[in-house]
């Protein structure tokens, strides 16, 4: 009897396995679904009228430019590829295919979360053979990053490259092609530079085809990609040691929290926003207990997000007075994204929200929160700290991460210190899970934009730290290096890290 039940079980399973592979699916289907992700993203992307008054791109054209591009595919998954392709060209760390989902948070209504957790199980890991990884972004310039021994294995000619600069790819100058190829990066490295008024990415990854033009020790070389090298890669830099610091061995650093008696900083590194135990408030208020503090760093370089609360929690273990907590976020005010807002979990009742136009966006309107403020009390046992907290950002800040460097903005004993990110930043929520009608295409986007203490259109991007400090190229590229370093460590931060050494000295 068990071997029958077994088989049956078998083959049920081999049914929905079956239902959940690829479909082929007609043209008039990729169109309609095509189609259906441009209005779903013109309906409830409320960041889109926003970048295109400040930036004067319109994404949307960009991404219907690509419709045509239906009459040339054949297979499901070069469908897949291009609806990506159209999430890409909204330059935005929100916007991306998601086969991943949460009961107790998503919209499940009419989801088939069969397909999903079948392609989720069945991921593509197939890399194109790419040169070189991820090249690094300085003050405008992109570098090699890392040193490099080429060998080309027909003519056995040696290329060292050092950190080279790169100029041109396939005669391209280098930031060109960047710009003109950002929907084909990773959106999580699109940023725009509000200065320059220019998008630039920190994700631009190269074909090993073609020529690369570098700069290489003062000496321009031209480097054919598509001959056959036998590379050494080394990401140690072994001609500008740091005898003094210790090696890291976790890339993006470790929480740390730190005092520093001969200058009375209280110093916190937050690597992410994770801390289920609850631990960085204890140690924070163990370490600074009964100790005299001129001022507190808090330093979000490189934080990966997380919670919220946990910097909340961070906040009540420091402060002596209560801190006001009322971020202001906004909706589009469409038919569909009310319609997608009325299921049981939401975040809120949509149909309370107020309806506003504001004039810094004249031809929109909007949903807008009106809840009751909140506030942040202090631990019973905080340190009872008044006097600045200094928060550092830089261009790799994210998610829970930013929304600390965004409330700084909110409180005078806050002050954001550092890069703009040149991200979409601010409040916000977790991005919402739709899925389209015939290709079971999921994806997410973020519907919800922070219009606190908004001004003008590029407010809404709440990434412009408080004080801006301009690092030298020389110093930002020295930071970049030091991965393989402890750079949280106290002998780092005084010799080597400029921004720490800025606010140091700050009276």
């Amino acid at each position: 009897m068990k071997i029958y039940i077994i088989a049956i079980f078998f083959l049920f399973g081999l049914c929905i396995q079956m239902q959940s592979q690829e479909m082929t699916l007609s043209k008039k289907q990729m169109y309609e679904d095509f189609d259906e992700l441009i209005h779903i993203l013109q309906d409830c992307n409320a960041q889109l009228p926003i970048r295109k008054i400040v930036t004067g791109i319109d994404q949307i054209a960009l991404a219907k430019s690509l419709r045509s591009a239906i009459d040339t595919i054949s297979t499901t998954d070069s469908f897949i590829a291009l609806l990506n392709t159209v999430l890409n060209y909204m330059y935005d760390i929100h916007a991306r295919e998601s086969n991943a989902y949460f009961v107790g948070y998503d919209n499940l209504k009419g989801i088939d979360t069969a397909i999903m957790s079948y392609r989720e199980n069945n991921k593509d890991f197939s890399n194109k053979h790419l040169f070189p990884a991820n090249p690094l972004f300085a003050n405008g310039e992109y570098f090699i990053p890392g040193i490099y021994q080429m060998i080309d294995l027909e003519n056995r000619d040696t290329i060292f490259l050092y950190y080279s600069k790169i100029i041109s790819y396939k005669g391209i100058p280098y930031e060109k092609y960047v710009q003109d190829n950002l929907a084909y990066f990773s959106p999580i490295g699109t940023r725009w530079d509000n200065e320059k008024k220019e998008y630039y990415s920190i994700t631009s990854l190269i074909p090993f085809t073609d020529t690369i033009k570098v700069e290489n020790q003062g000496n321009e070389i031209d480097i054919d990609l598509g001959r056959k090298y036998k590379i050494s890669i080394t990401q140690t830099d072994t001609v500008c040691k740091k005898e003094d610091v210790q090696k890291s061995k976790f890339p993006l650093g470790e929480k740390k929290v730190l005092y520093f008696e001969e200058d009375s900083i209280l110093y916190i590194y937050l690597n992410d926003m994770i801390d289920f135990e609850n631990l960085i408030p204890l140690k924070i208020k163990n370490i600074g207990k009964l100790k005299p503090i001129s001022k507190i760093i808090i330093d979000v370089r490189g934080n990966r997000g997380g919670g919220d609360l946990v910097w909340h929690n961070i906040l009540r273990a420091i402060v002596a007075d209560t801190l006001i907590y009322d971020p202001v976020i906004a909706f589009k005010n469409t038919k569909r994204l009310k319609k997608f807002y009325s299921y049981p979990n939401a975040f809120a009742d949509i149909r309370k929200l107020d309806i506003k136009v504001f004039d810094w966006c004249p031809d929109e309107s909007f949903l807008v929160t009106n809840f009751e403020h909140t506030f942040l009390i202090p631990d019973s046992n905080s340190l009872q700290y008044t006097g600045k907290i200094y928060i550092i950002q830089n261009e790799e800040v994210y998610y829970a991460g930013h929304s600390l460097t965004t409330y700084a903005s909110h409180i005078e004993q806050l002050v954001s210190i550092g890069e703009p990110s040149g991200l979409f930043a601010g409040f916000g929520l977790s991005p919402n899970l739709f899925q389209l009608k015939h290709s079971k295409f999921s994806f997410r986007i973020e519907l919800a934009i922070d219009v606190s203490e908004v001004k003008e259109p590029s407010d809404v991007y709440q990434n412009i730290p408080e004080i801006i400090v301009a690092i030298p190229p020389k110093e930002k590229f020295e930071y970049i290096k030091d991965h393989s370093y402890d750079k949280q460590s106290k002998e780092y931060l005084y010799k080597y890290d400029y921004l720490f050494r800025k606010i140091a000295e700050m009276k």
